[in-house]
């Protein structure tokens, strides 16, 4: 019985790694992650983690526009952008659909990296400058 609980529990712990790469029912898999971005009354852009940690390669980030009643704000092509030229090197970004955007994170460089996030519509807020620290 000892036996079995502790494959048990070994499971359970890949389970919850984020290197384990396993695909969930949504079709993504262990490694994704994902930031929703709104525009409150303000208006002032916020994002549901101002820093994300991330540990391991090929780390897929998702950023998610969500649009209250009455709004109707979409990413510009630049909507999402690393400040550095580490940056720009260490993640691979696309624009998915008016609302989706995409980054790769090859993982190869550790720290943090700063980024902005931009939004079109009226009325218009200013970039907010979240981060991603790679460990």
């Amino acid at each position: 019985m000892r036996k079995i609980l502790s494959a048990f529990a070994l499971l359970m712990a890949l389970g919850g790694c984020h290197s384990f790469d396993r695909h969930l029912d949504s079709g993504h898999i262990a490694s994704d992650h994902f930031i929703d971005v709104w525009v409150d009354e303000r208006p002032v852009i916020r994002v549901s983690v101002e820093v994300l940690r991330v540990r391991g390669q090929d780390q897929v980030i998702f950023w998610r526009l969500q649009n209250a009643s009455g709004q109707n704000y979409v990413f510009p092509d630049d909507g999402i952008f690393f400040k550095t030229n580490a940056g720009r090197a260490e993640f691979e970004c696309r624009k998915m659909n008016p609302t989706r955007f995409r980054c790769k994170d090859k993982g190869q460089t550790k720290g943090e990296f700063h980024y902005g996030v931009k939004v079109v519509g009226t009325p218009q807020p200013p970039t907010l400058d979240p981060s991603i620290i790679n460990h």
